[in-house]
């Protein structure tokens, strides 16, 4: 009898986290390269990477400026500039953060909602944007989306870091 319990509740946990795994990974696809901010919470502005569908808190200027400069994608002066006219590759790169690499790696955040660019060349001009571009959430909503810490985020990048 135990044993027939035990398989009735397992089959019920299998068939409840298919059914709400989707859910959450939809939520956390429809905000890709959004800024959210957590409107319950003073308005702490968090970052949800397009790549992995994560998000990212954003605290100070300087911690903005670093996860945005960090998970940004390496860009040529050349394909830059041919980003302005071409809508399809706009699309494709909502949401990142594209690093000119042949232009002293200067940042540029590819607003998702009008696909236009914008600079992010300093701390503070970075958190600006960042802020003005936000969307409000309500903690409820934010949990529903997976969150990587500052020191996950360090720690992937540490390798990196030494090749520099």
């Amino acid at each position: 009898m135990k044993k027939n319990n035990l398989i009735y509740s397992l089959l019920i946990l299998g068939a409840l986290l298919f059914v709400v795994t989707p859910a959450k990974s939809a939520f956390s696809d429809s905000l890709k390269g959004r800024i959210l901010l957590q409107v319950q919470q003073r308005g702490e502005a968090w970052y949800v990477n397009p790549v992995d569908g994560k998000k990212y808190y954003l605290g100070r200027p300087e911690d903005t400026y670093q996860v945005m400069r960090n998970l940004s994608l390496g860009i040529s002066n050349k394909d830059f500039n041919n980003l302005g006219s071409n809508k399809i590759q706009l699309k494709r790169l909502a949401g990142r953060i594209l690093l000119k690499v042949e232009d002293l790696g200067r940042a540029v955040y590819v607003n998702p909602v009008d696909l236009k660019l914008y600079q992010l060349n300093s701390p503070i001009e970075a958190y600006n944007i960042l802020k003005k571009f936000g969307l409000g959430i309500t903690d409820i909503n934010l949990n529903k989306i997976q969150m990587v810490q500052c020191y996950l985020l360090k720690k992937a990048l540490n390798p990196l870091i030494r090749l520099q």
